[in-house]
């Protein structure tokens, strides 16, 4: 496995043009846009900033490279009401299989905990396999279905797990 770190993107601290540069291109990638996009539309750098801009309740961890390209990314959504959701993880494809999906959902398993939250969700597309089982072994378990989501009709599988 090839060296990376996880860190959390301090957006109120920090410029945001290479994290915006790094959501576009990951979730633009090919491999990953119909997993990343209801709409099936590329996002665009306007797009990932107005995302930032309006952080409010959420939080984004990254994964960069020994030469800090960002390759991987989290996107969270926190509300003291609504709960902690695992909102986007994308890969830089040529990064699949490194172990970086797994750390990253771990670090926002350890975030919610932190934060004194019980449980953590997420929505998965349901032709999504590779999340799906990412997910599922590391106990989350499913709650709910939304039928035909995606712009093609795919469906979104809802899994919750407790802290």
């Amino acid at each position: 496995m090839r060296p990376y770190i996880l860190e959390e993107a301090h957006l109120d601290t920090e410029g945001t043009e290479a994290l915006e540069a790094a959501f576009v291109d990951i979730w633009n990638a090919e491999e990953n846009r119909r997993f990343l996009s209801v709409s099936q539309v590329p996002v665009t750098q306007a797009i990932v900033h107005a995302w930032l801009a309006d952080t409010s309740g959420g939080r984004v961890f990254r994964a960069c490279a020994a030469d800090g390209t960002i390759i991987g990314l989290l996107a969270v959504t926190i509300a003291d009401q609504m709960g902690f959701e695992l909102l986007g993880l994308g890969v830089r494809p040529d990064w699949h299989g490194q172990g970086i999906g797994p750390a990253l959902i771990q670090r926002g398993l350890d975030t919610a905990r932190d934060l004194g939250f019980v449980s953590v969700e997420v929505d998965v597309f349901a032709d999504n396999p590779t999340m799906l089982c990412l997910v599922l072994k590391r106990g989350f378990v499913p709650i709910g279905m939304r039928h035909r989501v995606r712009a093609d009709g795919t469906d979104v599988v809802r899994l919750r797990r407790s802290l």
